[in-house]
């Protein structure tokens, strides 16, 4: 992949990084408010999807699906 631009949309972009996000993202947001432990779970797997963002793509795609996620804190 070296030397290659960054499909963010290619097909491996949508299985490893925007399906992850996406499934996280429902977990967090439609977990009751009493579930403290769910939320917080949820709130740390948004830390893997970036990570293989910037595997598959560098720090361009690491940056890229950072700033779309949402904020872990």
């Amino acid at each position: 992949m070296v030397g290659q631009p960054t499909k963010i949309l290619s097909a491996r972009w949508l299985a490893w990084v925007w399906m992850p996000v996406l499934a996280i993202a429902a977990l967090h947001y439609l977990t009751p408010p009493h579930t403290h432990w769910v939320h917080d779970l949820a709130r740390r797997l948004f830390y893997a999807p970036i990570l293989l963002a910037g595997i598959f793509g560098g720090a361009r795609g690491g940056l890229v699906v950072a700033l779309v996620t949402p904020s872990p804190a």
